[in-house]
């Protein structure tokens, strides 16, 4: 009997066909599968270590990933096409009649008064440029350095410092920041000179003409920039300093602990909402705040209705009050 069970059951077996034609591949292939499980939940959990927060489960994210400003931008080379002259994002169109010239090509102008001159040196600096068109109506530059915003000096508790930059939103959508405003009260005896600063573009453009004609100029010009997306600011600056608005001066602060950095890049880095190039409202008839922080300078055009910071590393975002009187606090500055 014992046999007759045992034949019975060999010939059930028999005929069953594994799952499987080859069972250790399979067990290999589900380890290797559970590897792979394994390095991308420990990669989700390094990635949430090295944000600085404890170890949390991935989700899927519905809303995208807010954008963030382009860094190392490459230096543009300024030049004529089609009668406008390009520089990084901007576009500026020759007046009709005047001379577009270039510091190479051109070693004269023949009348200074109607003449665009592209500098060769990369300092800003106009005086450096050919001797005849030295005072040329407008010249344009370009930095392969950092982009300091234009400002006059104004005497603050401690001393000297740098008067917070007037803000303008070029068309297009591009920041710029003005030495000064576009009136009649910056007039001096009839002469107007106005430092419009592109940090994006890293280009510098200087007129020397009567406000009339700077307004006239300015209302042509149109520019193409990247978009902004959120600040760009140095991660371990050795040097931070705000200068921000008061009533007939501006109240400074200035501070080399690493932690007041770390806490200021923080408050930059926390302002999320990026400013699309057609959404910028920033404008010279707004007070502004400026905060230099290691190689960036970041200036934020305060108001009820727009308010919104620009570094000259890149990023554009929207800068909430609450962000402003932590920064104030940070420096002791506060009202």
């Amino acid at each position: 009997m014992t046999e007759r069970i045992k034949d019975l059951l060999d010939e059930a077996v028999s005929r069953v066909e594994p799952r499987t034609l080859d069972p250790a591949a399979a067990v290999a292939r589900r380890r290797r599968a559970q590897r792979r499980r394994t390095l991308v939940a420990g990669g989700f959990a390094v990635l949430a270590v090295l944000a600085g927060g404890g170890l949390v489960v991935p989700q899927l994210q519905k809303d995208p990933p807010v954008p963030v400003a382009v860094p190392d931008r490459p230096l543009p080379v300024p030049h004529f096409a089609d009668g406008v002259l390009v520089s990084g994002g901007l576009r500026l169109p020759v007046p009709p009649g005047w001379q577009a010239a270039t510091e190479t090509r051109d070693r004269s102008c023949a009348d200074s008064k109607r003449t665009i001159l592209i500098a060769d040196r990369l300092d800003g600096i106009p005086e450096d440029t050919a001797p005849a068109c030295r005072l040329a109506a407008i010249t344009v530059s370009v930095r392969d350095e950092e982009m300091s915003a234009p400002a006059r000096g104004l005497v603050a508790e401690d001393g000297l410092v740098a008067a917070p930059p007037i803000s303008m939103t070029l068309p297009g959508g591009e920041p710029a920041w003005l030495s000064n405003r576009i009136s009649a009260a910056d007039t001096i005896g009839g002469a107007y000179d106005l430092h419009l600063v592109l940090p994006w573009s890293r280009t510098t453009v200087f007129f020397r003409m009567s406000l009339a004609d700077t307004q006239r100029i300015l209302a042509t010009i149109r520019t193409e920039p990247i978009d902004a997306g959120r600040l760009l600011v140095p991660d371990v600056p050795a040097v931070a300093e705000l200068i921000a608005p008061d009533q007939d001066s501006v109240r400074h602060g200035k501070t080399t602990e690493t932690a007041k950095i770390f806490e200021v890049v923080r408050v930059l880095r926390d302002q999320t909402k990026a400013v699309p190039d057609n959404k910028a409202c920033a404008g010279p008839a707004q007070k502004g705040l400026r905060l230099d922080i290691g190689t960036a300078h970041v200036v934020v055009a305060l108001g009820p209705h727009c308010q919104e910071a620009v570094s000259s590393l890149g990023g554009r975002v929207h800068f909430s009050n609450d962000a402003v009187t932590e920064l104030e606090t940070l420096f002791g500055i506060e009202k």
